[in-house]
């Protein structure tokens, strides 16, 4: 066998194992991007409006933004 075939078969790339690879990097980063957007939305009291109203809808919902205590400007 020649070099270059040596280096033809060292070069093939199996694409299954590189979308599993790229599939779990996306997971992770999805996961890492999440937590600092809980923090905020648990800093802004969002998740306790949420949980004393239920559902609310729209994700910018006025009914949200203008209870008392909030900064209309972190939501529109």
């Amino acid at each position: 066998m020649s070099t270059q075939q040596q280096r033809a078969e060292q070069n093939t790339i199996n694409e299954a194992n590189l979308h599993a690879l790229v599939g779990g990097i996306l997971r992770d980063l999805g996961g890492a991007f999440s937590v600092p957007l809980v923090q905020i939305g648990e800093s802004l009291g969002l998740y306790r409006t949420l949980s004393e109203n239920g559902p609310i809808e729209g994700a910018l919902s006025p009914r949200v933004a203008l209870r008392p205590g909030r900064i209309e400007l972190y939501y529109f």
